[in-house]
């Protein structure tokens, strides 16, 4: 690969395809990257014949995709593990969402991604909507409390980030602890801008909740090489949401979500971009 330097004007070229609280909506499908903020523990047997075995750690990282459906024809994900303790990305884009897991219902509650608090939102619980308001709006249905006595929602505020791993797009969608980590992040440098490494945190316990969350650290500016793919990858992605955003406007079935793909292009396929 190229090590060539990127210039000034890749770096203002991409700066000005970063997206600043742009109104849209989106149901963009990728691959997922992950991070099990807890040990994945398997419990076989009963009494003394009971055992417990590790399956996957707190902070190991994985890629997600989907599998055969099961004998109930539901869909079904396999997490295939990523050897090493970090990985080194580029993050070309970052959107929001809301959401709320219903244990006793087993049903979601949540909006489509955003981007603007302004923006005004469909609630959906499951498949139905029963609401439609801003972020803070929706959020003050499910008012709470923090551990420390302060006003907050159940319904949380999700960080989902869109990256460059290995050359391919996937979407990564971070903990309540590791969207802090990013929004500090962010305000330092242009992500686009920059390969991030990833880390897991140290154990951290709050009450009786023991976890690691994801740390983000700068591993340097993009060279030039990667500068044009970042390009394309940003302006695909702006592509999507302009033809997703007039899908919705136009209410019409005449262009299936599912005909709007992510262009990958054709650099992004040889598995050695990053």
């Amino acid at each position: 690969m190229s090590k060539e330097i990127i210039t000034q004007e890749q770096l203002d070229l991409i700066k000005s395809l970063t997206p600043v609280d742009e109104d849209s909506y989106s149901r963009i499908q990728l691959p997922k990257i992950g991070m099990f903020s807890k040990d994945v523990l398997e419990e076989t047997g009963t009494g003394k014949s009971k055992k417990i075995e590790l399956i996957s750690p707190a902070g190991e990282f994985y890629i997600e995709a989907e599998g055969e459906k099961d004998e109930e024809g539901k869909r079904t994900f396999n997490k295939t593990p990523i050897e090493g303790e970090s990985l080194d990305v580029v993050i070309f884009y970052n959107r929001k969402k809301l959401s709320m897991w219903d244990d006793s219902t087993k049903v979601y509650t949540k909006t489509p991604l955003y981007d603007s608090k302004d923006e005004v939102l469909p609630l959906f619980e499951g498949k139905n909507k029963i609401a439609t308001a801003t972020p803070a709006e929706l959020q003050a249905m499910y008012p709470s409390l923090s551990l420390k006595g302060n006003p907050t929602s159940k319904l949380k505020e999700v960080t989902v980030l869109y990256v460059l791993y290995n050359g391919l797009p996937y979407e990564f969608e971070l903990g309540m602890s590791s969207k802090y980590e990013f929004l500090t992040y962010k305000s330092s440098v242009v992500l686009p801008q920059m390969v991030t490494t990833l880390t897991p945190s140290e154990d951290r316990t709050v009450g009786s909740n023991t976890y690691k969350a994801v740390l983000f650290k700068s591993n340097g500016t993009i060279n030039a090489e990667q500068g044009n793919l970042v390009i394309e990858a940003i302006t695909s992605m702006t592509d999507i949401i302009s033809s997703q955003k007039a899908h919705f406007a136009r209410a019409t079935p005449q262009t299936p979500l599912a005909a709007i793909e992510f262009k990958v292009p054709q650099q992004l396929t040889d598995g050695n971009a990053f």
